[in-house]
Parts: structure tokens; sequence; C-alpha cells
């Protein structure tokens, strides 16, 4: 695996001369990023290498981060309310893409939540 990962990050975009903002770029689609543990992260959803599990469910993520998001499914816990109708969601985005039903296509500022960060 580390072989891999040495590979797919050995092509660099760097149009950059002095070496200041050079992107690191995936070999394998056009994703790119100024920080190489993005690129890192990145290419796990290439490799189809999940390293994050549920302990609950046993599913498998490549993101921690979608693990955190996965979790509010077993607690059941929506800190996310619609400001409008009270409605809750799991995620927020899925809250914004309510909000629009709501007011059309503006830009939602500020929402309501039970909590900041639920882990």
């Amino acid at each position: 695996m580390k072989k891999i990962l040495e590979h797919i990050l050995s092509v660099r975009d760097d149009s950059c001369e002095s070496g200041v903002n050079k992107r690191y770029q995936c070999s394998i689609c056009v994703f790119s990023s100024l920080k190489l543990s993005n690129v890192k992260r990145h290419i796990l959803t290439h490799t189809g290498v999940q390293p994050f599990r549920c302990l609950i469910c046993e599913r498998r993520f490549t993101q921690k981060t979608s693990l955190i998001s996965h979790m509010v499914v077993h607690s059941g816990e929506r800190p996310f309310i619609c400001s409008v109708c009270d409605k809750a969601f799991t995620q927020k985005g899925t809250l914004n893409r309510h909000m629009l039903a709501h007011c059309g296509n503006l830009e939602i500022s500020k929402k309501k939540t039970k909590r900041e960060h639920i882990y």
C-alpha cells in the first residue's frame, strides 16, 4: 500500500516557481490540494481502503468525517433544526436542502442546532 501511495503522490503541479502554494495532484483524477495530507486521504477513495469502521454495525468508511456523520444513525440524534418549521435533521447538508423549500435559493447563514459538535 505504501508503494501505491508513493507512486500516486509522485505527480505534483509545480506551476508555482517559488515553491510557495505548490499543489499536490492526484494522478487518478482532477483532485488537488495544497496539503499532502489531503491528497493522501483522498487517495483512499480510489484504492477501496476503508480504515474507519463503525463499532455498532461494522460499516466501513474511507474518511473519519464520514464515520462521524454516520454515527447519528445509531444515536437517533437530530442536532440540525429548521428555524422555520422546527423539523430536525441528522446532517447539516440535509437541513440546507430543506431550507431551500422555505426560502428559495437564498443562502442560509444562521442555523439552529442543539449543540456544536457531537463527537
